[in-house]
């Protein structure tokens, strides 16, 4: 797959990870992980998904090749771990030429964080 600097549409989730964020945005993808949603969940993990590639219309701009492991996945997901949260993004919210709706992605994150 390769997709190095393209601009594809994500879909949002309301949460408060997507608060004030557009139902669906643009994101630059830099060939970064790719996430399935996690069959491994048995019990042990607790998981949301609140960003997903777009199922159709994917690129905006740029180049994609392998657009079939994109189509529908996660690209934003919240993993309980412990008495906290991992989030982990399929793009990267602080990169410099990164979307501005990637950034509050970043700051919900820190805003969301309750002792």
């Amino acid at each position: 797959m390769n997709a190095h600097g393209s601009a594809l549409r994500v879909v949002y989730e309301p949460c408060d990870l997507t608060f004030g964020l557009p139902r669906e945005s643009v994101a630059l993808y830099r060939n970064c992980a790719v996430f399935q949603s996690p069959a491994w969940n048995n019990g042990n993990a607790k998981y949301h998904t609140f960003a997903r590639f777009a199922k159709d219309h994917l690129l905006v701009d740029g180049m994609l090749f392998g657009e079939k492991y994109l189509i529908d996945q996660p690209c934003g997901m919240r993993i309980e771990c412990g008495r906290g949260d991992v989030i982990i993004t399929s793009f990267d919210p602080k990169f410099r030429m990164q979307t501005d709706v990637t950034y509050k992605v970043l700051l919900n994150a820190l805003y969301a964080y309750d002792e």
